[in-house]
């Protein structure tokens, strides 16, 4: 950031992605951030960071991806590289939240690939143009997994593994076939052979393994994990495992399935559960790391509870809370939800203007469609006279004519069924969502450790560890109402009447402000349900999700 402002050049992040490990090591990542560069300098804009990453963009929730928005909108860097539509996103909610970033914080999105920009100021047509780009993009994208699809269900049928060759097998292509590795073979008839004899634990003969110098699959050494995988690989006795699974296939086999089974039991004889699963938490399997990983709960001196995980951001270092810690930042977090009255009124105002216009346009589109199914009967009626009346109409023509009718009928009929949403219903369940909101703090306030942990696995989906601090991931449709234009300060009127607020009232806060000023644009958005939801507000997400609406 220094050197860009030094240069006097806007800061910009480049997003640099390949799909595989293989494009990885070759030269696609390096091309890209060269190309990057290069387009940086001609425009003037400096690159201060890469994001580059080996992720697929075909599908949502990319971690770089919405870790390089989060960082832009923490620090202000308004322009995005990338190499081109493709490469930024073949999925719409990605695509959708680009849009917003164009939209609502004036962001510039580059392709230096095409030596294209698009921001708010572009035209209609260039936008369509990245529109087109985008929906080929995520058509090539759905139609190779569609094609993988049907090629592994298709080698499923005849019994041929979608994966590669577990160690100790090759791939026979002339007989389309898994075959015994010879070169291997011999090791791992040695590893089965010891294993069943029934002397070892799984710790004790990896260090056999690892002592007699007994080859692993990879470099390095067996681990439990390692020898554990492969001594529970149905692959070895002619079956195998897709998508969750069991399959009967067709590869050579190392031994019969009764042996396996007598080794499963053996196993999981000797298997030690890990006492700490047996420990009873309020926030058991709730509360996770930064890393994406479950702290589990564990028990010190038989009376002081923590909650423990060796984190792979930390270096497989111990991360360790007490649940009195864990408790106290969660009430200081709801506690802080300031969720007034007004607001809450404000708010239910909104939703009903939206949900009575909402019903105004379904009705319309339902007097619609009751014309159309009544035109469609009207034209089969005179079908039928005119097969009666005019012999030129043969029943073939008859019954091919019907069809085609009858098709439109039922497609209407379903729209039709589609528009029936009780909106009276849809009133109460916006105002108890809202009113749960309003009164959560004393609530959950009230409540003891036991009921606070109902309230919170009720109403969210985790609670993510920062350090010192937590994020509590909300559920659907809480998390729309912990967005930022939401929460305001308490000490704050906010009035659906209209005046502008005094510049100078000290109570106000920035998003109280912009809630207030920006209150007919909200209105306009959740009203309309025509603009694109990149653009719509809270209400309107959540009401859109509701309503599934178009």
């Amino acid at each position: 950031m220094k050197i860009a402002l030094s240069l006097e050049r806007p800061p910009a992040f480049a997003y640099d992605r390949v799909s595989t490990m293989d494009q990885a090591e070759g030269l696609s990542l390096e091309y890209q951030s060269q190309g990057a560069s290069k387009y940086a300098i001609d425009h003037k804009i400096h690159i201060i960071h890469y994001f580059t990453v080996v992720e697929s963009a075909s599908k949502e929730g990319r971690r770089v991806f919405n870790e390089m928005i989060d960082a832009a909108l923490k620090f202000g860097v308004k322009h995005l590289v990338f190499k081109s539509t493709d490469r930024m996103s073949r999925n719409y909610k990605d695509l959708a939240r680009i849009i917003d970033l164009i939209d609502c914080h004036d962001f510039t999105i580059h392709f230096y690939q095409t030596n294209k920009f698009i921001n708010k100021n572009s035209s209609h047509d260039e936008k369509f143009i990245i529109g087109i780009e985008q929906a080929v993009a995520k058509h090539l994208s759905d139609k190779i997994s569609h094609d993988i699809r049907s090629v592994n269900n298709f080698k499923i049928q005849q019994g041929i593994y979608c994966g590669n060759a577990p160690y100790g097998y090759i791939y026979d292509r002339e007989h389309k076939r898994y075959v015994i590795d010879k070169n291997t073979e011999y090791i791992l008839r040695y590893i089965f052979d010891e294993f069943d004899s029934g002397r070892y634990s799984l710790s004790n003969f990896c260090d056999f393994l690892n002592k007699n110098n007994i080859a692993p699959p990879k470099s390095g050494l067996w681990c439990k994990s390692s020898i554990h995988q492969t001594l529970k690989n149905p692959f070895y006795h002619g079956e195998f495992i897709h998508h969750g699974h069991l399959f009967i296939g067709n590869q050579d086999k190392y031994y019969e399935r009764d042996r396996f089974e007598e080794r499963l039991k053996r196993i999981a004889a000797n298997c030690v559960t890990d006492k700490r699963n047996k420990i009873t938490a309020f926030l058991k399997k709730f509360v996770l790391c930064k890393c994406g990983k479950f702290m589990i709960p564990d028990l010190k001196k038989k009376q002081y509870l923590y909650y423990v995980h060796k984190c792979s951001i930390l270096n497989k270092r111990q991360l360790t809370l007490t649940e009195d810690f864990l408790f106290e930042i969660i009430d200081k977090k709801v506690k802080s939800i300031s969720f007034s009255p007004e607001l809450a009124n404000l708010l239910k105002e909104l939703f009903g203007g939206a949900i009575i216009r909402h019903r105004n346009d379904r009705n319309k589109d339902i007097a619609v469609l009751n014309r159309r199914i009544n035109s469609m009967e009207l034209k089969k009626n005179k079908l039928y006279e005119l097969y009666i009346d005019d012999d030129y109409f043969t029943r073939d023509d008859l019954k091919r004519k019907l069809v085609e009718i009858d098709r439109a009928i039922n497609s209407l009929k379903s729209h039709f069924k589609a528009l029936q949403i009780d909106h009276d219903r849809l009133q109460v369940e916006v105002n108890n969502v809202i009113n749960t909101f309003l009164n959560l703090p004393e609530t959950y306030g009230t409540a003891d450790r036991d009921k606070k942990a109902l309230i919170l696995k009720k109403m969210a989906e985790s609670i993510v560890v920062h350090n010192d601090n937590v994020t509590i991931q909300w559920k659907k449709p809480y998390c729309f109402f912990m967005k930022d234009v939401v929460i305001v300060n308490k000490e704050v009127s906010i009035k659906s009447t209209g005046s502008m607020l005094p510049d100078n009232d000290t109570a106000l806060t920035g998003t109280a402000k912009r809630l207030h000023n920006e209150k007919d644009v909200i209105v306009s958005s959740i009203t309309s349900f025509r603009a694109p939801p990149a653009r719509l507000e809270l209400a309107t997400q959540w009401l859109t999700a509701t309503c599934s609406t178009d």
